[in-house]
């Protein structure tokens, strides 16, 4: 076997090929930023919020709830804190939903207050509600309790129901479980005659 001399190999570090190396390690990095930074807030679905009522509005609380025509993640800024869909409020992690039923507490009574509508990072909505003021006296709740049914009898989950009596605010509830929901406190004996919510 004849052992052949020592062959010098051309330099890699010349000035053009350092450029290059450059090149393709900021190209790389700026992949990995795209990929794990910034595409979460441009691949998360959105769908236009529609049908937004604010009800169960009290002295120091009230609902927002909308809906949209495909699962979002959804929560609701009002002055600087953020709250969630009720469903997600004891998870750590945020579902996606096509019906948002958000309560806002710890507000102050007759108090003018801004909301924005959040799915993700995005704001999609802003209004406005007022808080109650405070009773002198209160009288005894009458609560209607339920189930909604789809044409089949089966129990539907995630539907919100809605409620208005006479002289009363609107009143909502969102059926998380297919068991009894509690719809709302309603005064009116009238109103509950009217109700056809399945027991």
């Amino acid at each position: 076997m004849d052992i052949l001399p020592a062959q010098k190999f051309p330099e890699i570090t010349s000035r053009f090929s350092r450029k290059k190396l450059l090149l393709i390690f900021f190209a790389i990095i700026f992949l990995v930023i795209g990929i794990f930074v910034i595409a979460p807030f441009i691949a998360e679905p959105t769908s236009p919020p529609k049908e937004i009522f604010i009800t169960n509005i009290t002295e120091g609380q009230a609902t927002i709830t909308w809906s949209t025509d495909k699962p979002t993640k959804g929560t609701v800024k009002v002055q600087n804190v953020i709250y969630k869909d009720d469903g997600d409020k004891n998870k750590k992690s945020q579902g996606f939903y096509a019906t948002h039923l958000v309560t806002i507490g710890a507000l102050r009574p007759a108090t003018v207050y801004n909301f924005e509508i959040y799915q993700g990072w995005r704001k999609v909505y802003e209004g406005t509600f007022a808080t109650a003021i405070v009773l002198n006296s209160v009288n005894n709740p009458n609560p209607v309790y339920g189930r909604v049914l789809d044409t089949l009898n089966r129990p539907q989950v995630g539907v919100i129901v809605y409620l208005t009596g006479k002289n009363e605010n609107e009143k909502s509830a969102q059926a998380l479980n297919n068991t009894t929901t509690e719809v709302c406190p309603i005064k009116s004996p009238q109103l509950q005659r009217q109700l056809t919510l399945h027991p």
